[in-house]
């Protein structure tokens, strides 16, 4: 670090300790490579957010210049999350904010055509496959530290084109236009961009741009009902990953609730459940949807999550 950034990231971090949101923010937009600047005990200003109970709008900010929510201090080893979950137990918000899971393959994917980084043709075969691989990652996604993003993609490929993409642009005696598809734009310009946005996956938040009404219901709900409330909200989770979240709080309940009762084949109503075969996997309960924890947890919980999210990008 050169003696000029060391000055800056001194004053960042006096500033973040003090909770001076405003010239703290604006220093970080004149020099945002230093968006994660430590001080001596390793406290980032997304941990000093964490620390003050920062307000949303603030949270979101420095989330969107790039502040890595997995970055630890260095005596007590606590990330941002850790730091609210101890000073601010009650702000929930901020334990949803700062949740310290990557962004998916499919939430990178849908990044890359909304940022305008990749473009795809009209009727374009392409373009259906990318919607295939889509459906793919958002069943299938999960949030393992050190997982292989670009092998993923290429057994994904290969599972639902029967082509070995690798090893096909590898030989330039093969074919590189098969079944419609422009196998040189998937290995030479898609995987590269999202190679290089699976880097920052961590430091990636959700956006308005691009974020589906899936994505609220990442992580899973606190606790559930009955036995088959989780298998409801998996299903509901892969039905509604390509619908974009709306800016009317009544219209997303409406899209929530339309979901839950398609799935479930029943309305919400007094009665207190609804029994649905294939969710039940023995045990008490098994295939039983408590329409007391939807009605007044999950999509409660649901529309508040879409609130903070809001919030959080009104800086």
């Amino acid at each position: 670090m050169t003696q000029a950034n060391d000055v800056l990231s001194k004053q960042i971090s006096e500033l973040a300790y003090k909770g001076q949101w405003e010239p703290l923010l604006n220093v970080l937009e004149r020099y945002p490579s230093l968006i994660n600047a430590a001080s001596e005990k390793g406290y980032t200003p997304l941990h000093q957010a964490a620390w003050h109970g920062a307000k949303r709008q603030v949270i979101g900010k420095l989330l969107r210049m790039g502040a890595d929510k997995t970055l630890a201090t260095y005596n007590k080893l606590q990330t941002p999350l850790d730091i609210a979950l101890e000073k601010n137990p009650s702000r929930k918000d901020l334990l949803y904010l700062l949740h310290p899971q990557p962004r998916t393959l499919s939430q990178l994917m849908r990044k890359m055509i909304e940022d305008q980084l990749i473009h795809f043709q009209t009727y374009d075969e392409n373009m259906v496959l990318y919607e295939r691989l889509l459906f793919l990652f958002n069943e299938y996604d999960v949030f393992e530290q050190g997982q292989d993003d670009r092998n993923r993609f290429l057994f994904a490929f290969s599972a639902l084109t029967g082509i070995q993409l690798g090893e096909i642009i590898a030989d330039n005696n093969q074919e590189v236009q098969r079944a419609g598809l422009d196998l040189r734009f998937w290995f030479n310009q898609f995987m590269p961009v999202l190679q290089k946005l699976a880097a920052q996956k961590y430091t990636i938040p959700l956006e308005k741009s691009w974020i589906t009404v899936a994505d609220l219901m990442f992580p899973d709900a606190e606790g559930w009902g009955y036995r088959g409330d989780p298998s409801l909200w998996r299903e509901m989770r892969q039905t509604l990953s390509r619908v974009p979240v709306p800016e009317n709080r009544t219209e997303l309940e409406s899209i929530l609730l339309n979901s839950a009762q398609s799935i479930m084949n029943a309305t919400f109503s007094t009665e207190h459940g609804v029994f649905v075969k294939r969710f039940s996997h023995g045990g008490m309960s098994s295939g039983w949807i408590s329409f007391e924890f939807w009605t007044t947890n999950a999509i409660p919980g649901i529309l508040q999550r879409a609130e903070w999210l809001r919030e959080s990008w009104r800086y």
